[in-house]
């Protein structure tokens, strides 16, 4: 079976509207990173089905990275 980007996208911001406080843009969203505890959403979520690294998460705060696998993981999803 082919991989889907495009189904795959739209799991991902289904997924993502299970998260408080998400900011949800056209190719990707914020949500405020697992990883270290903060006040301002600085984690973001690629959920463009035409880019490479579809549901990669990077926080822009501590610097972490995470595959889409790893983040719902610790988000509970």
């Amino acid at each position: 079976m082919a991989f889907d980007s495009y189904a795959f996208a739209q799991i991902i911001k289904d997924e993502l509207t299970k998260v408080p406080g998400v900011k949800r843009h056209d190719k990707y969203s914020f949500i405020s990173c697992p990883f270290h505890q903060e006040r301002t959403p600085s984690g973001r979520v690629l959920h463009d089905p035409d880019r490479a690294g579809i549901g990669n998460f990077k926080c822009y705060g501590c610097g972490h990275k995470a595959t889409w696998n790893e983040l719902a993981d610790k988000l509970g999803l």
